[in-house]
């Protein structure tokens, strides 16, 4: 029953993000509010001017609120590494620990959105695509996704749709369903961190690698045997392929 969830979960993931892709949302938001420090400020959804260092992003749309915590680095044009945990609060907050030991030259951003649900979460993540885009001195067309379970079907579909995803890292995916072997053709550079206690996610290798092998994209897999270093090794592992690789995308 588990996997079953996974799998209608992931074809709303895929539709939503589909629709996302051909519509877009930004012209609908309803306002987009940057915190720097303790002073909001309303801003139009023109080009961003932020500081360095990190500010927040409280953005709202349809009715659905989420926050894009954006640390930008002061490297110009720096490529921008997206942490995603989806709506895990372990996952999350492994995040924020994380995200202080990404190399600087890189722009890291992380989305929290509640109770969102996972149909919304797929217009959140390209949502927030569009929004670093427009964030001054941030290079938003070279993204790479570091993703952690329950947030790699998102990520999965999201880097096969959006070109700007030129690099992606995932641990423990479920394979989102709809994944065909034409959408997965439009995914970059991949590494997957399987711990090898879930099967799940060791079936979801063997699809994801043949796609990746028939469409001649690069790919890396690491497998795991200790799951009480999993997300620790998964972390060193996925931040280590993601900065070696995006900055030459």
């Amino acid at each position: 029953m588990r996997f079953i969830g996974f799998l209608i979960v992931a074809l709303l993931i895929v539709i939503g993000a589909g629709l996302a892709l051909m519509y877009g949302r930004l012209d609908e938001w309803d306002r987009i509010q940057i915190e720097i420090g303790a002073a909001p400020v309303e801003v139009a959804a023109a080009p961003i001017r932020l500081p360095r260092g990190r500010s927040r992003a409280v953005l709202a749309s349809s009715g659905v609120t989420f926050v894009v915590e954006l640390d930008r680095s002061a490297t110009p044009r720096s490529p921008v590494v997206f942490l995603l945990g989806g709506s895990d609060p372990v996952a999350v907050a492994r995040l924020e620990s994380f995200a202080a030991t990404v190399p600087r030259e890189f722009t890291t951003v992380r989305i929290r959105a509640g109770a969102a649900t996972d149909e919304q979460w797929s217009w959140i993540l390209l949502d927030s695509f569009d929004f670093v885009k427009r964030v001054a001195n941030v290079d938003g067309d070279r993204v790479g996704i570091i993703a952690f379970a329950p947030a790699g079907p998102l990520a999965i579909v999201a880097a096969a749709l959006r070109p700007e995803v030129r690099v992606l890292a995932v641990h423990d995916p479920i394979m989102p369903n709809g994944l065909t072997d034409d959408l997965a053709g439009g995914l970059p550079r991949t590494l997957l961190v399987i711990d090898e206690s879930e099967s799940a996610s060791v079936a979801t290798r063997h699809t994801l690698e043949s796609m990746l092998r028939k469409s001649g994209i690069p790919y890396d897999v690491r497998l795991q045997t200790d799951p009480e270093t999993a997300v620790d090794d998964a972390w060193s592992r996925m931040s280590a392929f993601v900065t070696e690789y995006l900055p030459g995308s």
